[in-house]
């Protein structure tokens, strides 16, 4: 019951996305010391306590972006380009084949957003889009239609961003939390049922 080190990250970076992909943590994209966007990704293998070599780096460098896993690929989602503007795009990342592609981009631009998968789709919500003002929109990518695509979903019933999402499949649910609202920090959680499509 306690905190042990382990071997630092090879580049400094903050908001980056994270995710757990065939036993191994791996870490894409953010924000160097320097202020530069980065491309590059980093594999830690937990069980050996070292950092794997040899990820293929992004399309595109991304920072403040979200990523998700679902059917054994790492998407990469909107965030913020090097031109220092929200992006809708896509990309995702095939472990085999160590390579990326882009996917159907989003219906709209965001970045400090929030992700999560729930019965075979991305569900993703809030954030920065156009406008200084953060969104309650939410988008769902179903990978099983042709193509594949991202859809409007019920909004939520506040605007948020730098929250976070979590998918609850024994209960049925997505749960959004926190982050912030146009009334600031907040500590509000909400509900979402997606086959009712209410929250």
């Amino acid at each position: 019951k306690s905190w042990t080190d382990c071997p630092d990250m090879e580049e400094t970076r903050t908001k980056f996305g994270v995710c757990s992909l065939n036993g191994l943590l791996w870490i894409v994209g953010g924000l160097d010391s320097e202020g530069e966007i980065l491309r590059s990704v980093e594999v830690f293998d937990p069980k050996d306590r070292v950092w794997v070599r040899g990820a293929a780096s992004m399309m595109y460098a991304r920072q403040n972006h979200a990523v998700a896993v679902l059917n054994g690929r790492i998407y990469a989602m909107g965030g913020t380009l090097e031109d220092g503007m929200p992006t809708a795009s896509v990309e995702s990342y095939d472990p085999e084949s160590n390579t990326w592609r882009l996917e159907a981009q989003m219906l709209r631009p965001r970045e400090a957003f929030a992700a999560a998968v729930f019965e075979h789709c991305i569900f993703i919500s809030g954030g920065y889009s156009y406008t200084p003002d953060m969104e309650d929109t939410v988008e769902a990518f179903d990978p099983s239609t042709f193509p594949p695509r991202w859809s409007s979903a019920r909004r939520m019933s506040r605007a948020r961003a730098n929250h976070k999402l979590m998918a609850l499949p024994d209960h049925g649910c997505i749960l959004a939390l926190g982050g912030q609202t146009r009334d600031g920090v907040d500590s509000s959680i909400e509900r979402y049922d997606p086959q009712q499509e209410e929250w």
